[in-house]
């Protein structure tokens, strides 16, 4: 099956997704975890586009904790983490380059061993 996008001026199917890199636990027990299906979207995305999403550098801001990804596609991601950096952890946010970006969790997890909260 080809993908490809469409020359018309109208869409019939729309593709999104949503990504963290850690499990959601709510009060009932329920556990969520969309990176799969962000995986998927954008697996459906590369297959129509010329995009290139491993991981060509990260850097973490230790006064402001926003982590800048680049893509080697041109792509620009940013993130906050909401109780700050280390520089410690700044240190291992470079162990995400060259993994595939579309694959949240398995970056995340190779750069830090595990990502709970």
């Amino acid at each position: 099956m080809k993908i490809e996008l469409s020359s018309r001026p109208r869409g019939a199917v729309g593709v999104c997704g949503h990504a963290g890199v850690g499990h959601v636990h709510s009060h009932s027990g329920f556990v969520q975890d969309d990176s799969g299906g962000f995986a998927a979207a954008v697996g459906l995305l590369k297959a129509a586009l010329p995009a290139d999403t491993v991981i060509s550098s990260v850097e973490g801001d230790l006064l402001t904790g926003v982590i800048t990804v680049r893509t080697a596609g041109g792509g620009v991601g940013r993130a906050e983490a909401r109780r700050g950096i280390t520089p410690h952890e700044r240190e291992l946010l470079s162990r995400a380059v060259g993994r595939d970006g579309a694959f949240t969790q398995a970056a995340a997890f190779a750069a830090f061993g595990r990502i709970y909260g």
